[in-house]
């Protein structure tokens, strides 16, 4: 249905007959959407829906040939803290679509901004960047800590020139927190390493008093079967009269 609402519009844009078969697949809504020129609420609410679905197909396809990327750059960052998330943030061809500001000496976003014609863009639409104020402590897999707000920009810039910028915020109700102490953040990368250290130690121990328990399980149970077979009574061959 959405293959045929791309070719009814494509149809409509050049003044052309859309014809019967893909206009049965559209369906009546969607069909009356695209060729009545009288621009009614449900008509360009119906227009809004096909073209989100569009969009996000677009990114969809997209976005898969950026999973390696988007691998590699996974490997540069410790896994999320409490109040972090990610956003893959699609590049078009009027940038990011974001506005950003320098809040309490980090980097933050400030809102959406909207193509000349109004529209919005693809991350608005799908609600990519969560609260107005949220920081950005990385981009691409690089640490926005302690740098500068020409830094961060020039990082921006740099990931504009590819079709997604991997970004990875702190939620605004969190900016308290020093930066540092998020994964982004010196210390927080020490905390994790130091942790997984921990946790490695901790899984070794376990896994050799598991090991022992079963060796000595073993040697107990086989320790039983030689005692049942020597205090097994053997068979007398004398005859009594």
């Amino acid at each position: 249905q959405l293959y045929a609402q791309t070719r009814a519009f494509q149809f409509a844009k050049f003044g052309l007959d859309i014809p019967e078969n893909v206009g049965s697949i559209c369906g009546p809504k969607s069909l009356a959407s695209i060729v009545s020129p009288d621009r009614s609420e449900s008509g360009d609410a119906d227009r809004e829906a096909v073209r989100e679905c569009l969009n996000d197909m677009v990114q969809r396809i997209t976005r898969r040939d950026a999973l390696p990327q988007l691998m590699e750059i996974n490997k540069n960052l410790p896994p999320l803290m409490a109040g972090e998330y990610d956003a893959v943030v699609p590049i078009t061809s009027k940038g990011l679509m974001m506005n950003v500001g320098e809040i309490h000496g980090s980097v933050a976003f400030l809102g959406y901004r909207t193509f000349p014609d109004g529209s919005k863009g693809p991350a608005e639409l799908k609600n990519l960047i969560r609260n107005v104020g949220d920081k950005i402590i990385a981009v691409d897999g690089i640490s926005t800590v302690n740098k500068s707000f020409k830094e961060v920009i020039n990082l921006l810039r740099e990931s504009g020139k590819n079709q997604f910028s991997f970004m990875r915020f702190l939620e605004s109700r969190y900016a308290a927190i020093n930066s540092d102490l998020t994964s982004a953040g010196s210390m927080g990368r020490y905390a994790y390493e130091e942790l997984q250290k921990k946790f490695s130690m901790d899984r070794k121990r376990v896994l050799v008093q598991r090991n022992e328990t079963l060796e000595e399980a073993a040697q107990i149970e086989d320790e039983a079967e030689e005692s049942d077979a020597s205090a097994k009574p053997e068979d007398s061959d004398d005859e009594s009269d």
